[in-house]
């Protein structure tokens, strides 16, 4: 739990020193990744909390409290559904390209008959399904739609029944 506003931000450039020379010892140039990536925020109060330019296509999100106070900012990336159309039976199984969450990814992977393209889950990360997937659904709409990116809300309309989630439209303001 945070009691003042935190920030948690990708910073792009090379650290420097004071004299201006790079940072040749950077304690982080072995990062995974190229950018800055969240794991999970669960059991964490997203109240005062700020995320900007990260990864959160891994992150787990259920059981985190006050998401719908979370502030994203910047370029935060999150998973998609497989693109395309996928034949398992008829009629054809069609995702629509939309953001989703790591647990959405691992409780569909563990479905029997899953399509191929999501992701199985990783040691740790738990089970959480349609009831619990849900309501973070509609807290990071929220946050979404608080923050004025009411297009980006957009991908977070859940309906937990494998369809697409349903487009809002927003009336012209």
């Amino acid at each position: 739990m945070f009691e003042y506003p935190l920030t948690i931000a990708a910073e792009p450039d090379p650290y420097v020193r004071a004299n201006g020379q790079q940072l040749v010892d950077d304690p982080f140039s072995s990062a995974p990744g190229p950018g800055v990536w969240m794991a999970s925020l669960r059991g964490v109060d997203a109240a005062h909390l700020v995320l900007s330019d990260i990864d959160l296509s891994g992150c787990l999100f259920a059981g985190t409290v006050h998401l719908d106070q979370l502030r994203l900012e910047g370029a935060c990336t999150f998973d998609t559904a497989p693109p395309a159309v996928h034949w398992r039976r008829w009629p054809p199984v069609r995702f629509t390209e939309r953001r989703v969450l790591a647990e959405e990814h691992h409780w569909r992977a563990s479905q029997p008959g899953a399509v191929r393209g999501w992701n199985v889950a990783v040691l740790g990360a738990g089970r959480a399904g349609p009831l619990q997937l849900a309501p973070v659904y509609r807290a990071l709409r929220k946050a979404f739609e608080d923050g004025k990116h009411e297009p980006g809300a957009a991908d977070f309309c859940y309906g937990g029944d494998g369809d697409a989630p349903p487009r809002r439209r927003h009336p012209p303001q």
